[in-house]
């Protein structure tokens, strides 16, 4: 007789932890919290159910297996208290930085970013600084290309996915006396934008850009 309560209340034990398992899944990867409270309320029904299978259970001298029901019991109900503030914690979490307008001025309010442009042969880096944000989603700013010594004003606009400027005026004409070219970057990376120029002053060939945010 004792034998056969001591299976069924490690069956229990079994299936309480079972539940557990459950909860801790919704709770980590479930963004209905509801379901994941009825979950873990379910545990806790598990959990009173041992509790009254110990205080039926004779067991004789064998006290050993009391000592290791409630020790297991005590194990299931510190997992259940940790696993009940994981729902809250989850649901807290699942709100994510939207990559959108915001994003994007909040990498321009940084003061600029680096990138590179290229006409499929040669490649050209260059630093954006001094950004400058106006009304309406428009923004303007220095373009140096670093290794052509040159200095050129850009005047641009950014939107929820994409960034568009174009060269135009000279502040060091160094060795790149090509401006005009406009610049759209619509393929969005976790470190930056991808895109083309076109459009460039005395027909220049156009190409591919990637900027890299700081």
């Amino acid at each position: 007789m004792a034998d056969n309560i001591f299976g069924k209340a490690s069956a229990l034990i079994l299936t309480g932890a079972g539940v557990l398992g459950i909860s801790y899944g919704i709770a980590k990867y479930v963004t209905d919290f509801e379901a994941a409270k009825g979950e873990i309320q379910n545990l806790r029904g598990q959990i009173a159910q041992l509790h009254e299978v110990l205080a039926k259970a004779e067991f004789g001298n064998d006290a050993s297996r009391i000592d290791r029901l409630e020790t297991r019991i005590g194990e299931l109900e510190k997992k259940l208290e940790a696993r009940a503030s994981a729902p809250a914690a989850t649901v807290a979490a699942a709100p994510a930085a939207a990559p959108s307008a915001t994003t994007i001025k909040a990498h321009l309010d940084s003061g600029g970013f680096d990138g590179a442009a290229s006409d499929g042969t040669t490649r050209w880096p260059f630093r954006v600084t001094n950004v400058r944000l106006g009304a309406d989603f428009q923004f303007e700013a220095a373009l140096e290309w670093t290794t052509m010594k040159s200095q050129h004003l850009i005047k641009g606009r950014y939107s929820d996915t994409s960034l568009f400027f174009k060269e135009v005026d000279f502040i060091k004409k160094g060795n790149n006396n090509v401006i005009g070219c406009e610049y759209t970057l619509a393929s969005q990376r976790p470190d930056g934008l991808s895109g083309t120029y076109e459009n460039c002053d005395g027909n220049a060939a156009g190409g591919t850009i990637d900027v890299k945010w700081w």
